[in-house]
């Protein structure tokens, strides 16, 4: 367990993470995000890899129809009404190509009594 963003205000503009490293025995990871919930009417998140050149590349999805691929930038929201006062969020990820990572975090209305904390979780199988 990894802390890569303290406990913090959220704000209304994305705030990124410290960096975070996953090593090839990892072969998965996932963030925790620690949310205190106050009058935010949501919050996003995306992932970005680092490159060896350290220059960060957002990830995608795909989806495939017909035989072509559609790629869209990857991004989670969930909205803060379903959201206990203290709750604690778990994104699962595959390993994908990069060996550093960091989360981009925000919340979407609201005047910032929310708060978050973002955890990484590395799983060895």
């Amino acid at each position: 367990v990894e802390i890569i963003r303290a406990a913090a205000a959220s704000t209304t503009s994305y705030v990124a993470s410290s960096d975070f490293v996953v090593q090839p025995h990892h072969k998965q990871f996932g963030l925790q995000l620690n949310i205190t919930k106050g009058d935010a009417t949501s919050f996003e998140w995306y992932l970005e890899g680092k490159d060896e050149d350290g220059n960060y590349a957002r990830l995608t999805s795909s989806s495939v129809s017909a035989g072509t691929a559609t790629h869209s930038l990857l991004a989670n929201t969930i909205a803060a009404s379903g959201l206990a006062t203290d709750e604690k969020i778990f994104d699962p990820y595959e390993r994908y190509a990069y060996a550093r990572y960091r989360c981009q975090f925000k919340r979407t209305g609201g005047t910032g009594t929310d708060s978050v904390e973002i955890v990484v979780r590395k799983a060895v199988f």
